[in-house]
Parts: structure tokens; C-alpha cells; sequence
């Protein structure tokens, strides 16, 4: 199972070790540097507020032709996925897991990022097997 955040140790170190390198340059140097050194350390806490806003904003809606299908029967499946907030989403990732033990057929997956007040409607055709 894929986790709700995923978060790169490596990433990090290099940004904390970079951020440490630009704060020696701003000691240092000045200038220039200092101005990055505070950006460096700002970015993270909004990246944080942003995925929360993207987290509170973004709804979906599932939509399913027919409630009660029968053995064979394909149905339609149609997904709408809204961003309601005034800013762009961040990179939304959907995976569909398989729901018919022995077959092969899968919903392919989605990955977006939804500008403000944007939304997007995905339709699949899926075929019960019993």
C-alpha cells in the first residue's frame, strides 16, 4: 500500500545541507545569500500550507450507472474531480486497485495537478465478472 506523503530521506539531507551551505555564504558574503538562506527556509512551511489546501479544496464525486449490477454486465464508472479553491492544486496521484480476483483488467491511473476552480471528469466501462 502507498503511503499518503511520501517523504525522500535523501532529498532532505541535500536541502538541509545546501540550506547550510547558503546560510555560511550569507554569514560570509552577505547579500544575495542572506535573501536565500530565508527563502530556503520559508519554502518548506508553504509547500506544507499548500498541500493542506489542496487536502481542505479538492473534492470528488463517484458515480456508478447502475447500483446493483448483474453477472456480465458493464457498467459505467465516471469519476469528477474538482479543485475549489483559488489557488492550483498540487500534483494529485490516483491509483484504482484491482476488485476482480483473477483478472488482468485495470482502471488506468491518474496523475494532475488542477488549476483553480478546475475540474476534470474521467468515464471507464467496467465489466462485472460475477
Amino acid at each position: 500500500m502507498k503511503s499518503f506523503l511520501r517523504v525522500n530521506p535523501a532529498v532532505i539531507g541535500f536541502y538541509a545541507f545546501f540550506t547550510m551551505l547558503v546560510h555560511q555564504a550569507g554569514i560570509h558574503i552577505g547579500g544575495f545569500f542572506h535573501f536565500a538562506y530565508i527563502a530556503l527556509l520559508i519554502l518548506p512551511v508553504f509547500s506544507f500550507i499548500h498541500i493542506l489546501l489542496t487536502i481542505a479544496f479538492v473534492r470528488y464525486h463517484q458515480e456508478f450507472e447502475n447500483e446493483h449490477p448483474v453477472k456480465g454486465q458493464a457498467i459505467r464508472y465516471r469519476m469528477t474531480i474538482s479543485n475549489e479553491s483559488l489557488i492550483p492544486s498540487a500534483h494529485i496521484v490516483i491509483d484504482f486497485r484491482i476488485v476482480k480476483p483473477g483478472s488482468s483488467e485495470e482502471l488506468p491511473g491518474i496523475q494532475i495537478s488542477l488549476g483553480a476552480n478546475k475540474r476534470i471528469e474521467k468515464e471507464y466501462l467496467i465489466r462485472c465478472p460475477y
